[in-house]
């Protein structure tokens, strides 16, 4: 590129900013401090060990991994072919020790020993933390200082736990010859070490404290309540946790809880007596002692108005609150009503065996999903009967069924060529195949010549027969069956086994395999030999749908060795596993195809490892046999108590896409002494009171959880404290500090991050940077921010804006249908327009959401999922369901109103999700043409309107690289890195790319394609033979033209548009001649590209995402002030 004057480089930013939340008011904040373990007030002395050769008996137990010819190979086999556990007893048959030979990790493999201690009454008050040590699984005579040895040198490996002292948890028991245990400690400095516990109090009730219930025959019967239950009538058991907050059971005679109070009082403690200050839950059973209401806490809260006086009739709760069931005359349940949704009814027959169910939604429609079996009581065949008929008569007709078998016939087609074919991107195929339509819509994307062919349909007809026992189906209905599930042999289906993949499997690294075998086994008496489940297309027509066959194969020790199953695109995939002695699965080999996505025997090979101790060490894949794309997945390592150390993902490639060493993450696991995970990649839990933890270096993500130290007010109960986590991008650390109410339900979350070090909100320059969050009006227990159910009532949060500080972003308030969990409306008082994708308030008059007699959400109004409001809608939703409650379609309208499109799932009968259709109609928006996009799910393998995308593995995806012309031309590995709640906080891929883009050279004959690459405006551009003085140039030949810039005329030149992410490296050339007096060069100056280049290399602090015009990017701050005033001086041009 040649320029004259000035050189323009246009890159847009990429910033992904967590999505994540507290605030900023009045209350004290939760934030990290500095500090480790705290110390112990009180350790109890280590035990002496035991005398020599001190008399103990054992019972030893011995697995082989693989086969041994006699039990004198099997007492003197090694610890990686037996695996081997020793129970230690004392003289009254009371364990002492138990001993795992070889149980540890890593290279060492020690022992893992449990020893245990007795009191003088035979109790044991101390339970001391399993340790490692020795290697011959021998009784250990000095277990307990040796326990104490282990974990002060296991801190090093394990640094959250420097300065554990406490290594077993503690139970004090009552001075009474019941031994009741009346506190428990769990092991560590905090627990332990300070006296804090679990603790249990044994009381009984006092009169007037707990509402006695009595409740008649019937779904329809309510329960009343007359008085209270006498005086030590009930037992009353008090636990109190860690924070000092009590749950109260009680219960009667029979041992069945009447009550259960959990406290919610902040400020001080509830009288034990009361329902105030309490979430209480009445538990009511009948005379027989058949549970029959449940009344949560909302509805007890409801009963303790004095309008109400404990009266269900009067308080209006039992439709929308409470649990009801209802028994038959045999004690079994024939009716059951969860709060929100209609009754779901029970049909029985002679064997007592659940036969028809029938939900609100199918009592509309007279439908009854009915289940079949055979004589020996296993399910054959499920199904949609649809028979106008109460549930008494048909449990009436059911009751005179005999007891015999009948042969029932089946008959169906199974899933061939699909009928419509929506094509949107080419990926290289001869041929389109359909049974109805092909239609390509927008740009097609992709190059090369195919066809269409619409062929006949191809799907393949079955007929069969099954045995069902005393079959329940009444005449005059219509049974639509569903799913059918074959036994014992394989008579029902044309499949057959294949050893033809065999040779495929491998054993790995693996002590020993077993051989597949050439034929399977025909020893399959009991087993399940296979399936067929019907494809939902219509929910409101079940008959529609193409049957799914799936076929079982075993080997003789009745382990599945080979599935073949059909998918729902035609196709028939299989999957072979081969196993280890002990049934472990070492590797397994898919075959997958699916004629509609151009997918023809795509082969997966998967290879596992596994330790002496039976953990998994490594995953390897392959595809298509190709050893150029063999990966390790993941490699595991494990410490000397068999925890979880290292992980370590994604096998790196070389420049070329070939395997290389090393990985592209490890990540290093540390927990705490109650083997609660610490973090991952965090460092420094060793370090002195005044020092800081960080993240390990060279790590992609980082994170830290903290319970019991770390936090300026911690917790103990077993709830987070706080977490603080770190990414490569910024490397910028982060944290949340939490709160929660007496119930343990959050109440805020107080974001910062880490300034030097001081953990702040300051992003410099005077802005702030806050994701906060916090319940209620205040984050604190002040009633406002849930109900008594536990349901959100009001939520605020806070968010970066586009101005450079954070402000508040979302002020959500709940509203309910009365004396219900359902939403009635949300509104949120935070109005302005902030392009971050927080909540929008887009019904600000009336209800937002409507339900069915499900429960199910029929209309989200802020979603523009349009239509009526209220509870037990019958009509007017705009989301619809099948009958396993799943939704089938959405309607979705724009903001005008208007119609958008409907979106459709598609599911089998056993509510696999197979495939969502998206149609987009035709309106202004998509230039009035009308689109589908269908993302079809087949196993682990996922298309985009028939277009294979990416398949699954165990620790992220395999994505499909496709050449110009849209045919397949290889694949990259992606990997997720997850936090401890299974949320992916990072991707990261083993494939490397480089864009070479061709040189901007401004000349006649490559002007026309350098277009393609280059914005490069059409004036400014001269032949340099007109500029005096101009140098010369031999970067390109020919070398004749360049471009002129102006301040007073043209002021940008030649640029590109880039994605740039972090790690990308960009390499830039360019040649700029400034002309200062005359034809003599000079240096450029009011030249940014200094600050342009330092902004990329120091990376953007953070900017909320959306479309943002230049002044919005000029006063957020991350710009230098020559970046900025470039993009005020642009001008027109």
């Amino acid at each position: 590129m040649k320029t004259q004057s000035t050189l323009t480089i246009l890159l847009k930013l990429a910033v992904a900013l967590v999505p994540v939340l507290w605030s900023t008011t009045l209350c004290a904040q939760v934030t990290p401090s500095t500090g480790g373990v705290p110390a112990a007030v009180t350790v109890t002395a280590t035990p002496a060990g035991y005398y020599t050769d001190y008399p103990v008996n054992y019972v030893r137990s011995f697995t082989p991994v693989q086969p041994i010819a006699s039990e004198l190979t099997v007492l003197s086999a090694g610890y990686t072919q037996v695996q081997q556990q020793t129970q230690y007893v004392d003289g009254l048959g009371r364990p002492l020790q138990t001993v795992t030979r070889r149980g540890g990790g890593g290279a060492a493999a020690p022992d893992v020993v449990k020893p245990v201690l007795y009191d003088a009454f035979g109790r044991e008050a101390y339970q001391y933390l399993p340790y490692a040590g020795g290697t011959n699984g021998a009784f250990k005579t000095d277990p307990f200082n040796q326990q104490a040895a282990f974990y002060g040198a296991y801190a090093a490996a394990q640094p959250a736990l420097a300065g554990e002292l406490v290594l077993y948890s503690k139970t004090e028991f009552e001075a009474s010859p019941l031994n009741r245990p009346v506190k428990t400690m769990a092991p560590g400095n905090s627990w332990g070490g300070r006296g804090i516990g679990v603790g249990i109090s044994y009381e009984a009730n006092t009169g007037g404290e707990v509402r006695s219930w009595d409740i008649g025959a019937g779904e329809a019967a309510i329960p009343t309540s007359a008085g209270y239950y006498g005086a030590a009538t009930l037992y009353r058991t008090v636990t109190t946790d860690e924070n000092g907050k009590r749950v109260v059971e009680y219960k009667d005679r029979e041992g069945r809880v009447v009550l259960k109070k959990v406290e919610i009082k902040h400020d001080g403690a509830a009288a034990i007596t009361a329902h105030e200050g309490w979430l209480c839950t009445y538990y009511i059973y009948d005379d027989l002692g058949q549970l029959r209401f449940v009344v949560p806490p909302l509805g007890v809260e409801a009963l303790l108005q004095p309008s109400v006086n404990w009266s269900i009739s009067a308080a209006g709760i039992t439709d929308e609150l409470c649990f009801r069931y209802a028994y038959d005359y045999r004690n079994r349940m024939y009716a059951k009503k969860v709060p929100g949704a209609d009754w779901v009814y029970m049909v029985y027959d002679l064997r007592d065996r659940l036969v028809f169910t029938q939900d609100g939604t199918m009592r509309k429609k007279d439908w009854w999903l009915g289940t079949l079996y055979d004589a020996f009581n296993r399910p054959v065949q499920t199904g949609m009967l649809t028979l106008a008929i109460t549930r008494a008569d048909l449990q009436t007709y059911v009751n005179v069924q005999p007891d015999q078998v009948q042969a029932a016939s089946q008959t169906g087609t199974r899933a061939g060529t699909p009928a419509d074919l929506y094509v949107s991107e080419h990926d290289g195929r001869a041929v389109y195949k359909a049974t109805n339509s092909i239609v390509f819509e927008g740009a097609l994307t992709g190059s090369g010549e195919f066809e269409t062919e619409i062929v006949a349909a191809d799907g393949v007809a079955f007929t069969s027969s099954q045995d069902v026992s005393m079959n329940p189906v009444p005449p005059g209905g219509t049974f639509i069956p569903l799913t059918f599930t074959y036994y014992d042999g394989y008579g029902w289906t044309n499949k057959a086994y294949t050893s033809a993949y065999n040779n495929k499997l491998g054993q790995g690294n693996n002590v020993y395999g077993e051989p597949l075998p050439s034929a399977a086994s025909s020893m399959v008496s009991a087993l399940v030999t296979g399936t067929r489940v019907r494809v939902i297309e219509d929910a409101n027509d079940l008959s529609k749908g193409a049957w799914l066959e799936s076929v079982n194969y075993y080997d003789d020790k009745g382990r599945v060795i080979q599935v073949q199953a059909d998918n729902y695109k035609g196709g028939a995939d299989i999957t072979i596993a081969r196993h280890d002695f002990g049934g472990k699965n070492i590797s397994t080999y898919q075959v997958h195809n699916n004629p509609s996505g151009n997918t023809i025997n795509s082969r997966v090979y998967t290879e596992l490892d596994y330790d002496h101790a039976g953990r998994l060490l490594e995953i390897r894949k392959t595809l298509n046999d190709d050893a150029a794309t063999t990966r390790i997945i993941a490699h595991n390592s494990y410490d000397e108590l068999g925890q979880l150390k290292t992980k370590q993902l994604g096998q790196q490639t070389d420049a070329v896409n070939m395997p290389a060493s090393g990985f592209l993450e490890t990540q290093d696991y540390a927990y705490n002494i109650r083997g609660w995970l610490k973090g991952l990649n965090w460092k420094g839990y060793e370090s002195a009171a005044s020092a800081v933890t960080k993240p390990i270096d060279n790590r992609w993500f980082a994170m830290d959880l903290s319970y019991d130290w770390g936090y300026s007010k911690n917790q103990l109960n077993g709830n987070i404290a706080g977490m603080r986590w770190q990414t490569a991008g910024d490397q910028q650390e982060r944290s949340y500090g939490y709160d929660y109410d007496a119930a343990n339900r959050l109440l805020s979350a107080d974001f910062r991050q880490r300034n030097g070090a001081n953990w702040n909100n300051d992003l410099g320059g005077g802005r702030t940077i806050d994701f906060s969050m916090k319940m209620g009006g205040n984050g604190r227990n002040d009633g406002t921010a849930y109900d008594a159910n536990g349901n959100i009532r009001r939520m605020q949060q806070w968010g970066l804006q586009t101005g450079g500080s954070s402000n508040q972003i979302d002020n959500l308030v709940y509203g309910y249908y009365g004396n219900s969990n359902k939403l009635s409306h949300v509104t949120d008082s935070i109005t302005a327009a902030q392009q971050l994708g927080d909540f929008t308030d887009k019904n600000t008059n009336g209800d937002d959401y409507g339900y069915d007699v499900n429960g199910n959400l029929l209309t989200d109004k802020n979603k523009g999922i349009t239509g009526s409001t209220g509870l037990d809608l019958a009509s007017g939703g705009a989301i619809s369901y099948n009958y396993l409650n799943l939704p089938w379609q959405i309607k979705v309208k724009g903001d005008n109103g208007q119609d958008k499109g409907v979106i459709t799932y598609v599911y089998d009968a056993a509510g696999n999700k197979l495939e969502k259709r998206v149609e987009e109609y035709a309106t202004p928006a998509n230039n009035n043409e009308a689109r589908h996009h269908y993302t079809t799910y087949l196993g682990s393998y996922v298309y985009e309107s028939n277009v294979l995308k990416f398949l699954g593995h165990e620790e992220g995806r395999t994505r499909v690289k496709r050449a110009a012309g849209g045919a397949v031309s290889g694949y990259a590995y992606d990997y997720f890195l997850k936090d401890h709640l299974g949320n992916t906080r990072m991707v990261l891929t083993d494939e490397h790319q480089t864009d070479a883009y061709p040189v901007a050279s401004l000349e006649d004959a490559t002007l026309a394609n350098e277009r393609l690459y280059y914005a490069i405006p059409d004036g400014g551009r001269v032949n340099k033979n007109t500029v005096p003085g101009y140098p010369a140039d031999g970067y390109t030949s020919p070398n004749d033209w360049t471009q002129r810039l102006n301040g007073n005329g043209q002021r940008i030149g030649t640029g590109m548009v880039l994605k740039v992410m972090s790690g990308d490296k960009v390499n830039i050339r360019a040649n700029s001649w400034y002309r200062l007096n005359g034809a003599n060069p000079g240096s450029p100056v009011g030249l940014q590209v200094a600050d342009l280049l330092g902004s990329l290399v120091g990376g953007i602090a953070g900017a909320g995402s959306g479309s943002h015009a230049a002044a919005q990017l000029q006063g957020n701050g991350n710009l230098s002030s020559g970046v900025g005033r470039f993009l005020a001086e642009s001008g027109s041009n």
